[in-house]
């Protein structure tokens, strides 16, 4: 579905750019396919470090990791997760770094970036001017952009 809706609102790409996590990169190959494009893998787009967390279901963390749970849900941008997790102000920041060079990488170029949800919501409100309340929906989405330009969703 969403392959079809990207192919009748762009005619091309120049480049694909993806997380180089498994689930990530196997959508940006199936979207990347018709427009005959190899994926370019990029770390800087993987999905906020959740340190202690990773690998814990929403069930089991708040018992088996309560300390990091805490510091998940706090909302505090500053917050880092136990265990080398990211706090919101440093996916904010790595994201952004990462759009970045990937804008100065292909310059004058039309670009498809995919990621994951959390950092789509954290690269969005970055690009708004605003901070995240509130839960990120699950699920898949289309976001556009331009550096300059404007943004719109599908």
């Amino acid at each position: 579905m969403l392959c079809h809706v990207l192919q009748r609102r762009y005619t091309h790409f120049d480049a694909v750019v993806s997380s180089d996590l498994q689930r990530t990169l196997q959508t940006a190959q199936i979207l990347a396919a018709p427009y005959r494009l190899q994926v370019q893998q990029h770390p800087g787009l993987r999905e906020r470090h959740i340190g202690l967390l990773q690998g814990l279901t929403n069930k089991e963390a708040p018992s088996v990791q309560p300390e990091a749970w805490a510091a998940l849900q706090s909302g505090d941008h500053a917050s880092r997760i136990p265990g080398g997790g990211e706090s919101l102000d440093e996916l904010k920041q790595r994201l952004t770094q990462t759009l970045l060079e990937i804008a100065v990488q292909h310059q004058g170029e039309r670009v498809l970036v995919i990621s994951h949800g959390g950092a789509l919501h954290a690269t969005h409100r970055a690009a708004r001017g605003y901070e995240a309340h509130g839960k990120a929906e699950e699920g898949v989405g289309m976001r556009a952009a331009g550096f300059g330009g404007s943004a719109r969703e599908a």
